[in-house]
């Protein structure tokens, strides 16, 4: 049995920061956003880039296409 000066405190008396907003105890939360949201804009202009880049290969490939269609049309006459 404790002393009667004492005061015995349970698990509700732990201070904790389960009540607190994030704002105020951790601000680098908005950063690490803010880098993933950097990092997956440079990994979709990356991917842009190449997808331009393969529409412009296909691009000129169809162009070839119809060069040839048309040079075997006009030799047909």
């Amino acid at each position: 049995m404790p002393s009667p000066n004492r005061t015995v405190r349970g698990l509700k008396a732990i201070r904790t920061h389960s009540g607190k907003p994030d704002r105020v105890i951790i601000p680098y939360k908005d950063y690490l956003v803010i880098t993933t949201l950097e990092r997956e804009k440079s990994r979709r202009e990356t991917e842009r880039a190449e997808l331009l880049t393969r529409v412009k290969a296909v691009n000129s490939s169809l162009q070839f296409i119809e060069s040839k269609k048309a040079e075997i049309l006009y030799g047909l006459g």
